[in-house]
């Protein structure tokens, strides 16, 4: 979705002051970290879009020593040619602290927790650990620590699984897993579909008084389109696009997987002409439509059923190699 279509469609329904763009790496290829290190701009960009997103989004929640230990591995970014025990000394410290800001590096939340002077101590103490890391390391070592508690390199949706019958889930969309899903937290991610296996993408949003959000991807060998029923259009129209640049990336194309829905009036079959003769015409009633067997609805459930994660069963796609760049991407300020 290009600029111009963005604020054509979402900036009037939103104040101003609530909007702010941003350049962001969304589509990350398999193995992204070591692509990246091969392109030191793009590795820092990266990096600085996840930092931001951590601070404002799990920073103050995360346990003291995480809190720390990312701290100071902004601090040895930052300062790249700072000693290892130059915090000891006083006016060291006091510059960072007056001049620079522990915000800039540590969440409110611990600065608020910790008084000054023990403070001082796990900061110096937690630097020392990481003062012979050069720049290039710090950001690895940021992002292993990370990790484990933050999924940087995935996006999650709350959604619903099938449009009659839902169930509701959290999908996942990322470099590592395709598309998959987990029904609760802590839970493995259960395997849907590789990008590679994504034929077309429709979004469309359903007619009842709720307007939710629908999903409909067309999977190689399933039988079925997977469903998915979202909260808002808006929400389905992004998963729509983070999928699709996703299919763009790992098939090196530029097409866009992304269908139109037709509209009912498409579908219609053109209407009997009258006879002119007087001879009677018999026209054969209308077949009763089938409800569609969801294929993969009924497998989801099964694994609920049982209690045993359960594998889509369309799974057969090599890696792909990376080949694509990033992408213009929105989103207003809450």
């Amino acid at each position: 979705m290009g600029v111009s279509r963005v604020r054509e469609r979402y900036e009037l329904l939103h104040p101003q002051d609530e909007w702010r763009y941003e350049l962001r790496i969304r589509y990350l290829p398999k193995g992204f970290l070591n692509h990246f290190s091969e392109d030191k701009p793009t590795l820092n960009y990266f990096y600085h879009q996840v930092k931001s997103d951590y601070m404002l989004e799990v920073a103050d929640r995360v346990d003291q020593e995480i809190a720390l230990k990312l701290g100071c591995l902004e601090i040895r970014r930052f300062f790249r040619e700072m000693r290892g025990n130059a915090l000891d000394k006083k006016s060291n410290y006091e510059l960072l602290e007056k001049d620079v800001g522990l915000r800039r590096f540590f969440p409110k939340s611990l600065l608020d927790s910790v008084k000054a002077k023990p403070l001082r101590k796990l900061i110096q103490q937690t630097f020392k650990q990481f003062a012979n890391l050069n720049d290039e390391q710090s950001i690895h070592k940021f992002f292993e620590i990370l990790s484990p508690i933050y999924r940087f390199d995935k996006e999650c949706f709350k959604c619903a699984l099938g449009s009659s019958w839902i169930i509701s889930v959290e999908l996942a969309i990322g470099p590592e897993e395709g598309i998959s899903y987990l029904t609760d937290k802590g839970s493995t991610p259960t395997h849907l579909a590789n990008f590679t296996q994504v034929q077309t993408i429709q979004y469309s949003s359903t007619e009842d008084k709720v307007r939710q959000g629908m999903l409909l991807l067309n999977v190689a060998g399933a039988p079925e389109p997977l469903t998915v029923t979202t909260a808002s259009l808006n929400t389905a129209e992004n998963m729509a696009d983070l999928i699709d640049g996703y299919c763009r990336l790992v098939n090196k194309v530029s097409r866009s997987f992304i269908v139109p829905v037709q509209k009912e009036g498409e579908r219609a079959l053109p209407s009997i002409p009258k006879s002119t003769s007087k001879v009677p015409v018999s026209v054969p009633a209308p077949l009763t439509p089938q409800p569609p067997f969801n294929h993969i609805l009924l497998e989801v459930l099964k694994g609920l059923l049982i209690g045993i994660p359960l594998q889509h069963p369309c799974q057969t796609c090599p890696a792909s190699e990376w080949n694509g760049p990033g992408t213009v991407y929105n989103r207003a300020q809450s």
